[in-house]
């Protein structure tokens, strides 16, 4: 009987007690600021604000009265507060809200510094962070174990990140810093997934680059994932043209190839197509993407099948035809304008880092997809190069002052041969956005003379770059 009893006095004493827990619940504070602990600050004569943590008699059923501030039972959607007594908030204390069971919603919109191990194991509400633009420092361990899959840092200034300070969150796969020279401690990314991506908005400069030697002595990928904000071709003009030197490649069997030899890529001297292979099918430039590209001439040699058009220089018209210049003499002056445009429909910086994991995992190692085309070399056939003895009849080009944007850019010395000829263009000289249009145009300056005719001719002139999505 006394056992009975005294039971029945430890479930009343609870269900008191969880009845005065309950109504100080309902009766709790009104706003998430009267749920925190914080302090107000000076400095150089302005007032900033520090969120230090959780006010002790709210701690334990914090999701209770958290949800009376929304007008709820109970919620775990945390929204960190703008403003403390009117003033911004600007830093999180060390161990602030760490092993919470609620999920922070968002970031402080004037936050500046997140101390350590301020978030440790407490579970973010969004997988895909976006910090404030003014943040300048995350802490140890700070965001350690809670389950974030991205993070983005969108200011403009290098920021401090700390040791494990994004340690353990086994999705996060990528990092987009505001640039290169960010301070990265030790392990701040260990953990996390295996194929890691540090991404860095502004593009970096000549000597150090720090985010790369991090990323190599940790075993990440760093990559310049660039803002776009224009169009407009993003070139690095030489104080004086370039004298570019070509090195002599062959044909091969592409599209234009017939029986067994069709599409199998083999060289020969006799072969009928030039230019990149994996311009051709089964996955070339035609079946991925969109966009155009129009290859006009300042002149044109009259014929009644067009066998002389500029646009017989496209890569996939093999060596049948010819563009041959229509003026009296030898055309020196006389013109090839090349206006490309590529669109491959990606439109943000994390499918473009995904684009460029694909491409590794694929094993192409200098193929960035950040949204911006990189050309990269230019091949072209000198003469009309159907056969020897067309070839030896007709001029060929001497020399070409290429213009990128009517601007001179490079001098291209061919060599006096039948075979295809490539020019390597500087890395990320010649750049342009997805939809962007860029205009390349090519002046002869000098020329071989043909045997026969004063009619100076190209086969083929292919500008090759990277970011497509066919190779």
């Amino acid at each position: 009987m006394r056992n009975r009893l005294g039971q029945f006095i430890v479930l009343m004493c609870g269900c008191i007690i969880a009845a005065v827990m309950d109504c100080q619940a309902k009766s709790g504070p009104d706003s998430v600021e009267e749920l925190l602990t914080y302090e107000i600050r000076s400095e150089a004569g302005r007032e900033y604000a520090v969120l230090t943590g959780i006010r002790e008699e709210y701690r334990e059923r914090f999701p209770r009265y958290l949800g009376k501030t929304a007008g709820k039972t109970s919620t775990v959607l945390f929204p960190l507060p703008d403003k403390i007594k009117d003033v911004w908030v600007e830093e999180i204390a060390a161990d602030a809200f760490r092993d919470l069971t609620v999920k922070p919603a968002n970031m402080p919109k004037h936050l500046k510094i997140v101390g350590d191990r301020a978030f440790l194991n407490t579970k973010m509400l969004t997988q895909e962070m976006v910090f404030p633009a003014q943040i300048e420092q995350i802490g140890e361990e700070a965001f350690a174990n809670c389950r974030i899959s991205w993070v983005e840092f969108p200011g403009e200034q290098d920021l401090v990140i700390g040791k494990r300070a994004f340690a353990d969150n086994e999705l996060l796969w990528a990092v987009y810093l505001p640039g290169p020279y960010c301070m990265i401690g030790e392990e701040a990314f260990a953990g996390c997934r295996e194929e890691f991506y540090l991404g860095y908005k502004k593009r970096p400069g000549p000597g150090r680059n720090p985010t790369e030697e991090y990323a190599q002595a940790n075993g990440l990928k760093a990559l310049w994932v660039p803002v776009i904000d224009s169009l407009e071709p993003v070139v690095r003009y030489p104080q004086e043209p370039l004298v570019l030197k070509p090195e002599i490649g062959n044909y091969f069997y592409g599209e234009n190839g017939e029986g067994d030899n069709l599409l199998s890529c083999e060289e020969a001297d006799d072969a009928p197509d030039y230019g990149y292979s994996a311009w051709h099918a089964p996955c070339g430039e035609t079946c991925v993407g969109e966009g155009y590209l129009d290859i006009t001439a300042s002149s044109e040699l009259a014929s009644a099948d067009g066998r002389y058009a500029a646009e017989n220089l496209h890569a996939l018209c093999g060596r049948e035809s010819a563009w041959a210049e229509g003026v009296e003499g030898n055309g020196i002056g006389e013109s090839i304008t090349y206006h490309d445009c590529n669109d491959w429909h990606v439109r943000n910086r994390w499918d473009y880092i995904k684009y460029e994991e694909w491409y590794l995992e694929n094993e192409n190692k200098i193929n960035p997809l950040d949204g911006y085309i990189r050309y990269t070399q230019i091949c072209i056939v000198n003469g009309y190069a159907k056969n020897r003895k067309t070839w030896e009849e007709n001029g060929r080009v001497k020399t070409l002052l290429m213009y990128v944007e009517d601007k001179p850019y490079a001098y291209l010395e061919l060599e006096d041969t039948i075979k295809p000829q490539y020019f390597t263009l500087p890395w990320e000289d010649i750049m342009v956005a997805e939809r962007g249009d860029i205009t390349f145009r090519f002046v002869i300056e000098d020329v071989y003379p043909g045997t026969t005719y004063e009619d100076t001719c190209l086969t083929g002139l292919v500008m090759e770059f990277t970011g497509r999505h066919g190779h």
